[in-house]
């Protein structure tokens, strides 16, 4: 992640090279690099983590306990503020800016029948989101949830689907033969509070849906967090197959649904 988002270019370095004090050198680099991400002004940021502050300091040739003496200068952190914002094009994300982010997320995700593209917009108000086969996965089923709405997507080969229980299969004798496996209830229990942590972060947006999620589903079945994730969602989605498979006017609600973004 430093390297991905505090990595400087040749022209960042030769701007904030500008600056003849130390602090105001690596003050001036903090405030660059993190209205990058996460997106935020200087003066919004609590705490920085001392890895970030010595990444900086070693790619522009700084002490990392200068950057104690960089906030002592008020006018000195709106100069640079300023600086920033013409050299690089930076904007105040208004309701303007707001309007044109939704309107775009919202057609991505339409047209890819993804909805990690609108897991972390928590102002949305959506209650419902249709998606073809391809665009769920079990752990999508289970942050949505934990989000607040339902996951709809439209089944093909529902034969090949995998329907979970908590108790044996055998204590459903009419489903035992479409069961294909236990939900792991200790791995949920054990990790139930990290799992609540994780929908909140997403929904308050101090972590990017898309960027988690992939993390998780790049881990190897060991990690507890994604396991447990995707224990839910197995929950989840076994609940909406039997539904599916019973209400048709499910089926034509999520086929009417898909259809509006379909040519």
């Amino acid at each position: 992640m430093l390297g991905s988002y505090y990595t400087f270019s040749k022209r960042d370095l030769e701007i904030i090279n500008k600056r003849r004090r130390e602090e105001n050198r690596l003050g001036f680099a903090v405030q660059l690099v993190i209205l990058r991400y996460p997106g935020w002004p200087y003066t919004h940021i609590k705490s920085i983590p001392n890895s970030v502050i010595h990444y900086i300091s070693k790619q522009i040739g700084s002490t990392p306990s200068s950057l104690s003496l960089y906030p002592q200068r008020e006018n000195t952190l709106c100069d640079h503020l300023k600086e920033i914002r013409n050299e690089y094009d930076f904007v105040t994300f208004t309701l303007k800016e707001y309007r044109m982010t939704f309107k775009l997320l919202h057609q991505l995700a339409l047209e890819n029948g993804d909805a990690i593209h609108l897991l972390h917009e928590k102002d949305l108000n959506i209650e419902e989101h249709y998606t073809d086969t391809a665009g769920y996965t079990d752990q999508i089923f289970g942050l949505t949830h934990l989000l607040g709405f339902k996951f709809a997507p439209r089944i093909r080969d529902l034969s090949d689907s995998k329907l979970f229980t908590i108790d044996k299969a055998s204590e459903y004798p009419k489903l035992e033969a479409i069961l294909r496996g236990q939900i792991n209830t200790k791995v949920i229990k054990e990790n139930y509070q990290d799992v609540l942590r994780l929908a909140h972060f997403i929904k308050e947006r101090k972590v990017s849906a898309s960027l988690i999620m992939g993390k998780l589903g790049s881990y190897s079945r060991q990690n507890s967090l994604a396991t447990a994730l995707r224990e839910m969602g197995r929950i989840e989605k076994t609940i909406f197959i039997l539904n599916y498979i019973s209400d048709e006017s499910l089926r034509r609600k999520i086929q009417k649904g898909l259809n509006k973004r379909e040519p």
